[in-house]
């Protein structure tokens, strides 16, 4: 299942190998989070996740994993380290394996997807990372059916982040219409997507307007609100157990 739990419930079954997923918000807007959150929520149920990062450094992401799955800020875990390694070891840490490129290619992704054989790959971003094409657009849309397609050839689960345009600023429903740079390629690559939206008031109250553009794993297309704990990286509550 997609974790958090309502998340699985909406798509009716959850996801198999083979399936693809984008996250699309604009930047700063909690992407990563949700992608650890994510990550977080796969390993809990004892798959083996395999985190691509070509945007922030992989100790910063590998500390987040560590928040998410201790439920202990940077500076507790610093504090008691051996207390916070148990903990997340005992949610299914020793199944995470993260690695950075810069940006990456396909060819890179799935030789790392070929090297740690993984049930669940997320891509962060999928927007840097390079393709055979000097056109924005075309290239998105390349990266984005590859990716697809290295779910299907390696039976794994794809996540991948992206971002949205201007035209998704300060908007809490957004619509797959808002990704940014290809509006039609990527979500025609993709089972389901969920987008992030944001607005003055959600962001001083840590809050999020999730919204599924696409779900062709149940057909809901609903919109709801969740709050994100920064320090823990982790979604609150309500959004994990419903």
């Amino acid at each position: 299942n997609l974790w958090p739990k309502p998340r699985g419930v909406r798509g009716k079954g959850g996801l198999r190998p083979g399936h693809a997923v984008v996250l699309a918000a604009r930047p700063e807007r909690g992407k990563t989070l949700f992608g650890i959150e994510i990550a977080g929520g796969f390993l809990r149920q004892g798959a083996k996740v395999l985190y691509i990062g070509n945007e922030d450094p992989v100790p910063d992401l590998v500390l987040r994993m560590l928040s998410n799955l201790s439920g202990m800020t940077e500076r507790e875990m610093f504090d008691n380290k051996e207390q916070a390694m148990e903990r997340a070891e005992a949610h299914g840490y020793h199944s995470a394996v993260f690695i950075g490129l810069s940006p990456g290619t396909l060819y890179e992704v799935e030789a790392a997807v070929r090297k740690y054989d993984p049930d669940v790959v997320i891509v962060d971003q999928m927007r840097n990372l390079r393709a055979d094409t000097e056109n924005n657009t075309q290239r998105l849309e390349v990266v984005a059916q590859e990716l697809r397609n290295i779910a299907r050839r390696h039976k794994c689960v794809m996540i991948s982040m992206t971002q949205v345009g201007d035209s998704g600023r300060n908007k809490l429903v957004l619509n797959d219409g808002d990704i940014d740079g290809s509006n039609t390629g990527i979500p025609g690559a993709c089972d389901v997507i969920v987008m992030i939206g944001s607005d003055e008031e959600y962001e001083r109250a840590d809050m999020r307007m999730l919204t599924l553009a696409k779900n062709k794993r149940g057909g809901i297309h609903d919109n709801f609100t969740v709050s994100v704990n920064r320090a823990l990286s982790r979604v609150d509550q309500s959004w994990r157990e419903g």
